[in-house]
């Protein structure tokens, strides 16, 4: 339990478990664009936040370099998105508001070892 604690408090937001446990979230997370569909072990999401009209992702790959289709959910229906990292630099979301990207991931290597 208490690696559990640690971990929160080094990777949360400040009051996080507070809001966790009071199911408290703010109004952008519950209305803003998500990633809805990663092809599970070949996308590791590091991170997906959204600011209620924006969604920020750092993907890594699970099996090596490889293009991977994402859906994203909760877009505007047919309003077009500036993608920018996809290979296509914008996505139209359709009418239920989702819409799909393809990505090519890479392995990052870190060059700056001490």
């Amino acid at each position: 339990m208490t690696n559990a604690h640690h971990t929160l408090t080094r990777f949360n937001r400040p009051d996080g478990l507070r809001d966790l446990i009071r199911a408290t979230v703010p109004p952008e997370w519950r209305t803003g664009p998500i990633l809805g569909i990663a092809p599970h072990t070949d996308v590791l999401v590091a991170k997906a936040v959204t600011d209620g009209s924006a969604l920020e992702l750092a993907l890594r790959p699970g099996h090596g370099p490889r293009r991977v289709r994402l859906g994203l959910r909760r877009l505007i229906p047919r309003r077009t998105y500036r993608a920018t990292g996809a290979i296509a630099p914008t996505v139209v979301a359709d009418e239920s508001g989702e819409g799909i990207i393809e990505v090519d991931l890479e392995i990052a290597l870190n060059a700056d070892r001490r």
